[in-house]
């Protein structure tokens, strides 16, 4: 009983061990592939002629409707 014990102490201290490796090498792998698949895509875009248009969100589209021109100076003042 013992032993079976601490063989399934040392398994779940190994699997903890191997764990951060792994997904950091999953979590690679996953980017790796964005990367090569916006590559992918960017050159296909240049190909055909086609660019993505950054567009203003639309929070920045409200905030830009607020702005107004700066009221004329008042000329009559000091006269």
């Amino acid at each position: 009983m013992n032993s079976a014990f601490h063989t399934l102490i040392g398994i779940a201290l190994l699997t903890l061990l191997l764990l951060a490796p792994v997904a950091g090498a999953l979590r690679e792998r996953r980017i790796d592939s964005q990367l090569r698949a916006a590559e992918r895509d960017s050159a296909h875009d240049g190909a055909t002629g086609r660019r993505a248009r950054p567009r203003a969100s639309r929070k920045e589209d409200r905030a830009a409707a607020h702005v107004r021109a700066p009221a004329a100076p008042n000329c009559t003042a000091g006269a």
